[in-house]
């Protein structure tokens, strides 16, 4: 009878093979569960929607050059009472996601198992989300919906400012996709290792 090895085990069998993998798992990236993969993509589509929302109301209010109805959406959108506290709800996960992110850029700097996409995965996402997207948000886009929302019409530099949001909403939303597209290469990169040692076991 044909005994099936581990996997990554050099051609042990039975208990010894077992204990070999256990050992390797201290040293493996956890395969991403499809529920934490819908998860992801489920928050991202939120962002998502907010921000195709957005994009669609200052692109038209610019090009029909309807900057007072601009900025009484932008005032709406300070004081609307059921997208802001969502929002608030997922940014408190924040901490958590941060920790988890650096968890995979860790592992992949100093050699954690895994497969090429999903090292490549983790460090793409913690880059892109805490140097580029999150900065971009509070620094930039938070900044300049303040500022337009409340500035004179009557004034060049308003206008200017009030033009530049078509152009942010698109560079955030264009963000989002690049987060989803990491979920999707980080999952696409699963070893699968844990459902085969588990079909090994039942076996014995």
């Amino acid at each position: 009878m044909n005994q099936k090895t581990f996997p990554q085990s050099p051609g042990s069998t039975g208990k010894e093979g077992m204990n070999y993998w256990m050992q390797q798992q201290m040293r493996a990236k956890p395969d991403i569960p499809g529920s934490q993969m819908a998860i992801s993509a489920g928050i991202n589509s939120f962002f998502t929607v907010n921000c195709l929302v957005d994009m669609s109301v200052t692109s038209w209010a610019v090009e029909k050059r309807d900057f007072a109805h601009l900025q009484q959406y932008l005032a709406w959108r300070e004081e609307e009472r059921f997208i802001a506290p969502i929002m608030f709800i997922l940014l408190l996960g924040l901490p958590m996601a941060f920790y988890e992110m650096a968890k995979g850029v860790y592992g992949a700097a100093v050699g954690f198992r895994a497969s090429g996409l999903r090292h490549i995965g983790d460090v793409a996402q913690f880059v892109t989300l805490w140097t580029i997207l999150l900065p971009t948000v509070v620094l930039v886009l938070i900044p300049t919906v303040k500022e337009a929302a409340s500035c004179n019409l009557q004034e060049e530099e308003c206008i200017a400012t009030v033009v530049r949001l078509p152009r942010l909403n698109m560079t955030l939303l264009a963000l989002n996709f690049l987060m989803l597209a990491w979920d999707i290469l980080k999952y696409n990169g699963n070893r699968g290792e844990v459902a085969e040692a588990e079909e090994v076991l039942k076996e014995k």
